[in-house]
């Protein structure tokens, strides 16, 4: 055992990475880093007691260099007498599919369910990747320049549920002065000479630019990056002990904190948040608006934002956000009949009554006949409504925006629909409680007439 598979040994020691009669599942490109991950764990089964799987995605973004990276990986497991499974996507046919992602992160989400469904296949209890100290700086570098917390600081962890890296804490140039002792000729990838990519750019100028202008800092940055480590760990613990008390709600995506929160400091509420948004499907949310957010709760303040409400009650605050517009539904209803609109938990009922109460926010009183049928639906794009008073239409998207209706929740609000045409809206819907507008066509002339009354009961507070 050399110096290099004694590090790799301790480090997976260090982590509990891999224990007796694991089958561990090798990530391997055909690159240095996985050649080199290939043959110390291959060396080291014996001393471990483990089982290993090699496996390859041929991801056909290089052309002919893939398939030569392929067919290095089919010697290498002939070679040291592995099983290989080998997979293949056709990663630039994806990218012109979706072009709002990069190809390099195409290229990754497709390696790890490719991994992890290949995993669950041959039923492998670790999926281990290559990943090295050198990628963890880079990693340091993209974060820093783009602003990110603690998590993405602490670099790639070394352990991630089955996903183990055991060249975590070794050197590029230890794993190729490992592989170059070898009889093995491992692939490079030309794509890595590409300094428009920036990972590429890190690498290759700006980490040694400032090893040659500064000194060696590689071994100081992997202690910070480990101090960072240890404190993000202590603050998921923290945060997972709080998300006990968090609530989810379905149909308005609604998170329900304990008023208790404000308690937390601004950082700590917003990890809560960035935690709980991830888990509501919503996406990248930015720095400023998990802040707002973030702030709102702590100040006991009510806010509006393009994409979600903070609402603050007696006993909680309410975060509401939807990862998706809600499906539009079309509902008809009369005098006498009720409906209920599920997804909103909006309970709807329509009477013929005396038009002398018209105050109650929770209600819309129409001059039409008896027996006229109403549509009760969502928005659509083009609609517009003639409002109190005017004798022009207004587009109902412009109304949102003068009421300051997060876009979020623009598709939620009902509208009632008479002759194809808009007759009312209702933006009291919970938590934005604001009175109807009414279509100047069917306003109540006469209070002593009878007319006809939608009166709107939610389902949620």
């Amino acid at each position: 055992m050399n110096s290099t598979e004694e590090k790799v040994l301790r480090t997976i020691k260090k982590f509990s990475m891999i224990k007796k009669n694991d089958l561990v599942l090798l990530a391997v490109s055909g690159g240095y880093d996985s050649t080199a991950l290939t043959l110390i764990l291959n060396n080291l089964k014996n001393v471990l007691k483990i089982g290993l799987i090699m496996a390859h995605l041929n991801h056909g973004i290089r052309g002919k260099e893939s398939d030569d990276d392929e067919s290095y990986c089919v010697y290498l497991a002939r070679s040291l007498r592995i099983r290989l499974i080998r997979g293949k996507v056709p990663i630039p046919d994806l990218k012109k599919q979706d072009k709002k992602i990069s190809l390099e992160e195409i290229a990754r989400r497709e390696r790890y369910s490719f991994l992890l469904r290949t995993a669950r296949e041959v039923k492998a209890s670790k999926i281990a990747t290559a990943h090295n100290a050198d990628d963890t700086i880079e990693n340091f570098f993209l974060a820093f320049l783009n602003g990110k917390g603690t998590s993405a600081l602490s670099g790639i962890p070394p352990v991630n549920d089955k996903i183990v890296r055991p060249l975590i804490e070794t050197f590029r140039s230890e794993i190729e002065d490992y592989v170059n002792q070898t009889r093995f000729q491992a692939r490079l990838d030309t794509s890595n000479l590409n300094t428009k990519i920036p990972r590429n750019l890190i690498r290759q100028r700006i980490i040694p630019f400032i090893e040659k202008t500064y000194h060696p800092f590689k071994a100081g940055l992997l202690q910070t990056m480990g101090i960072l480590y240890g404190e993000d760990l202590f603050l998921k613990e923290l945060e997972n002990s709080i998300l006990k008390q968090i609530r989810f709600e379905k149909g308005l995506y609604r998170l329900i904190f304990p008023v208790n929160i404000k308690q937390y400091s601004i950082p700590l509420i917003q990890r809560l948040i960035r935690y709980t948004f991830d888990e509501l499907g919503k996406g990248k949310s930015s720095y400023h608006q998990i802040m707002n957010t973030a702030q709102s709760i702590k100040k006991g303040l009510q806010s509006f934002s393009e994409d979600n409400i903070v609402y603050f009650s007696k006993d909680n605050y309410s975060i509401f956000t939807l990862k998706e517009e809600i499906k539009p539904y079309s509902l008809s209803i009369r005098a006498g009949r009720k409906i209920f609109i599920k997804p909103l938990g909006l309970r709807v009922s329509c009477e013929w009554e005396s038009a002398n109460d018209l105050g109650q926010k929770n209600k819309i009183c129409l001059n039409v006949p008896e027996n006229k049928t109403l549509v009760i639906r969502t928005k659509k794009g083009g609609d517009k409504i003639i409002l109190m008073n005017t004798s022009y239409p207004t587009l109902l998207k412009k109304l949102f925006i003068d009421l300051k209706i997060p876009s979020c929740l623009r598709s939620l609000i009902p509208l009632v629909e008479i002759n194809n045409e808009v007759a009312a809206v209702y933006p009291g819907i919970f938590p934005l409680n604001l009175e109807a507008r009414i279509n100047d066509k069917y306003k109540i002339l006469d209070k002593r007439k009878k007319c006809i009354k939608l009166y709107f009961e939610s389902k949620v507070s």
